[in-house]
This record gives structure tokens, sequence and C-alpha cells, in this order.
């Protein structure tokens, strides 16, 4: 898994591993997306949507999207052995997965029986740690925040946050 945040955008790059049904067959082994702060807002939402219900009595474990918005990508190997990343594969019914508390991505390989999913990320990745309650204290250069594992720097004048393009 990598995460990286954009300061100036708010936008957050993820690329996730992928699996696969079954599992010995050739599938894309990662998924890359970006999410915007809007529609971070939109996967939070489901989420509140979830929560409310079940505080309600109707227990519904999860909601279901559509969404095209990423990637599933091959990977290759160089010449050296280094893996690379190859094309984007053919999808079909890709979706997103949102629970109470965290959310995943899943597609069909077209025109074959292959299901994959992306592994699971907490909620607390879509949010900054200034406004997700983190209660890490963010005064050492760097700082490593357990929650959300990004790299956060301090400016001299108080808390204003610098998040380094570095994942988890």
């Amino acid at each position: 898994m990598d995460i990286t945040r954009e300061l100036l955008t708010g936008n957050i790059h993820l690329t996730l591993e992928v699996y696969a049904t079954p599992g010995e067959s050739d599938h894309p082994a990662r998924f890359k997306v970006t999410i915007t702060p809007q529609r971070a807002a939109q996967i939070r939402q489901m989420a509140a949507i979830i929560r409310e219900c079940n505080g309600n009595g109707l227990y519904i474990w999860s909601l279901r999207a559509w969404d095209y918005s990423g990637d599933w990508l091959a990977c290759a190997e160089d010449d050296d052995g280094n893996e690379i990343e190859g094309e984007p594969e053919r999808m079909e019914c890709c979706a997103i997965v949102v629970s109470d508390d965290d959310f995943y991505y899943e597609a069909s390989v077209k025109n074959c029986d292959i299901h994959c999913e992306t592994e699971c990320l907490q909620l607390s990745a879509l949010s900054d740690c200034d406004s997700n309650g983190c209660t890490c204290d963010h005064t050492s250069k760097p700082y490593r925040c357990p929650l959300h594992g990004e790299i956060s720097y301090v400016s001299e004048g108080g808390k204003r946050n610098e998040r380094l393009r570095h994942g988890l």
C-alpha cells in the first residue's frame, strides 16, 4: 500500500495491492486511484449512512457504488528483475465497497471469471490528522503519524502541517 497526499489540492493518491479469485489466475497486481477531497467526503458520507442505519436497528454491512476512476495495473519485470508498472487491464463491474470504518475496490477482469479486490483501507486514511481527532503530538521534525502514517513537518509558526509526498 502506498498513500501520498498533495498539500495544495488535498488529493490522495493510493496504490493498493490486488487479490483475485481464483488466486492462481493472471490478474492485475496493483490498483491506482486519486481521491479528491469531494470524493473523500462522499466516501465518508456512505460510511455515515451505514452507521446511522445500524444505530436505528437496520444492520447494513456495506454500501457498494460504481467507481471507474482507478486503474487496475498489471506488473512486469524489467531486464534487472525490478518490478515495473504494466498497462492498465480491461475491467468491468468496477465498484467501491464502503463499510462503517473501511473501504476497498473490486472489479472483474473483462470477458473472464476472475474477480479482483484491493486490500482494505481504513476511512481514517482519507482525513487530515487535525480534522480527524488525531491526538498526535506533531511538534517533532519530522513526525510519522501512527494513525495516518504520513510524515508531517511543523512550521515554527505553529501547527501548519506540510505533508511530504511519502507513503507509509
